[in-house]
């Protein structure tokens, strides 16, 4: 699956590359909706639809601390090792950011304080610590999916939208079904 997303994505032009079913050619362009993993051979909608929740096709490659869910906290890779966050520093995180204003951390130094004092109880390794701190506590990237129905014509809107401080917001995606 891994070496046929590359073909798809790859900037090489090459004819030869059609997929199984002997029609679609590799795109050799970014993705512009996740749906399109559908078409790439080793993925069906069944797998897009499981991985819409944990993946992203638009960002910088950032997370969120307050608002990544806990399986994608859990699964932050933190030491030399390659070892994962794990699920009980996942939820204790969860756990802090409930408790600031909104359910949310607010300043990134919010989450070095309660790192740094351990206040968790759990022993965030140095790695981990590192790794948690070099992390966001506020999106630029949004997706909005917006439906509505008038005299019996249903429409379904969907948009990604990129808000960079200080810049006019960005459509990335928009789509209407």
């Amino acid at each position: 699956m891994a070496d046929n997303f590359a073909n798809w994505i790859d900037n090489i032009d090459d004819n030869q590359e059609t997929f199984s079913n002997g029609e679609i050619q590799a795109k050799n362009a970014p993705l512009d909706r996740l749906e399109e993993l559908a078409m790439i051979d080793g993925f069906s909608i069944e797998d897009v639809n499981k991985l819409s929740g944990y993946i992203t096709i638009y960002g910088d490659g950032s997370i969120n601390i307050n608002t990544a869910s806990q399986a994608v906290l859990s699964s932050l890779c933190c030491d030399k090792d390659g070892n994962p966050l794990g699920d009980e520093a996942a939820e204790e995180i969860i756990t802090y950011r409930g408790s600031g204003e909104n359910g949310k951390i607010k300043p990134i130094e919010s989450i070095t304080d309660f790192l740094d004092q351990d206040k968790s109880g759990i022993n965030f390794s140095p790695e981990k610590k590192e790794i948690l701190k070099s992390r966001e506590v506020q999106s630029s990237y949004y997706k909005a999916n917006s439906q509505a129905e008038v005299n019996g014509v249903k429409k379904e809107l969907n948009a990604v939208i990129n808000f960079t401080k200080d810049k006019t917001p960005k459509y990335l995606y928009w789509y209407e079904d």
